[in-house]
């Protein structure tokens, strides 16, 4: 099931300021993504979330259609490289479009992701060349998931029994993998001239995103988001963090954007126009000081055993070990 927890922020905040992706249509200076070792600055993401937003438009995405994306980090624990920075622009640009985005984690069994997608009644599944063979997989296990779910939540539109895979190619050029056949290819849409700014087809109160549980008391169950939702959590955090885009202010999200933790940090940055950096495989357990330091990470928002191992880390390196620039931790994530 789907349910609606009343996540709306206090009625002050109106449109646009409160939708996800509004700081995408001035993007200050001081914004860049980040996955690894690659930079994007805030104007050129901008554009890239344009282009998305557009090609989702043409193609057929309706007021309230739901647009899954698979996001990392991949199942085995081995830190394969993941594109979470085109899977953050896939989702704003969900978002931005008049959609609802639906981050699904690649970790989750391929049954579970069937079940997710055949609950959500997706109209698109946008899928990062990693993790093409996981989202095939989910795809085949939706078509044994019975059919009498009904509408997903109330106020959206029904969708197709399968979704249209979108291929995310094209963001960084070393993608690799071969596309499904009959796919919608993003590099064509990246490839383009977008309009100048972000259609932004939603107000505050509407849907924007459905995030799942984990699954660890029963079957995940999606809990959905409003625009002003996610903005007030982010606000929170912003006010928390003390973050600021002075002094070099970057946020890292080790947190998976499929956990309300993770979207949210990331908006909370993207929100103050604050560098965002996202760890290029998922947590590593075995170097996190590394992960700080090769993000210049100033601002962290983590769950309880990524503290646990940032401690271990530090204490390892004697009395007064340090976590570099970070000036400020929320552990709990959420």
């Amino acid at each position: 099931a789907i349910t609606d927890p009343a996540t709306a922020a206090p009625a002050a905040m109106a449109a646009p300021a409160a939708h996800l992706a509004a700081p995408l249509w001035d993007p200050p200076s001081t914004l860049t993504v980040r996955c690894g070792v690659r930079a994007t600055d805030g104007a050129a993401f901008a554009r890239r979330v344009a282009a998305l937003a557009h090609g989702l438009r043409q193609a057929g995405l309706r007021a309230g259609d739901r647009v899954a994306v698979m996001t990392g980090p991949l199942p085995g624990g081995d830190l394969a490289p993941f594109p979470s920075d085109a899977a953050f622009a896939a989702l704003l640009a969900a978002a931005a479009a008049g959609g609802v985005a639906c981050p699904l984690a690649c970790r989750a069994p391929a049954g579970d992701l069937g079940a997710m997608l055949r609950l959500l009644q997706a109209r698109f599944l946008v899928v990062a060349p990693p993790a093409g063979a996981l989202a095939a997989a989910a795809v085949v296990a939706s078509r044994a998931v019975s059919d009498d779910a009904g509408p997903p939540t109330h106020g959206l539109p029904a969708g197709p029994a399968e979704p249209k895979i979108v291929w995310l190619d094209g963001w960084a050029g070393d993608e690799g993998g071969d596309p499904p056949s009959g796919c919608l290819r993003a590099a064509r849409w990246l490839a383009s001239t977008p309009p100048p700014s972000l259609p932004l087809a939603s107000a505050p109160g509407d849907a924007a995103a459905i995030v799942f549980t984990s699954g660890s008391s029963g079957a995940p169950k999606g809990a959905l988001l409003t625009h002003a939702g996610i903005r007030f959590q982010s606000d929170t955090k912003i006010a928390f963090l003390g973050l600021t885009p002075l002094l070099d202010a970057v946020a890292l999200v080790p947190a998976p954007l499929s956990h309300v933790g993770g979207l949210s940090m990331a908006a909370a940055a993207l929100a103050v126009g604050a560098g965002v950096a996202f760890p290029v495989g998922g947590w590593p357990r075995a170097a996190p000081l590394a992960a700080l330091e090769a993000a210049r990470a100033t601002h962290l928002s983590i769950v309880s055993a990524m503290a646990v191992d940032l401690a271990a880390a530090a204490g390892g390196r004697g009395a007064g070990g340090t976590l570099g620039r970070v000036r400020a931790a929320l552990v709990g994530a959420g």
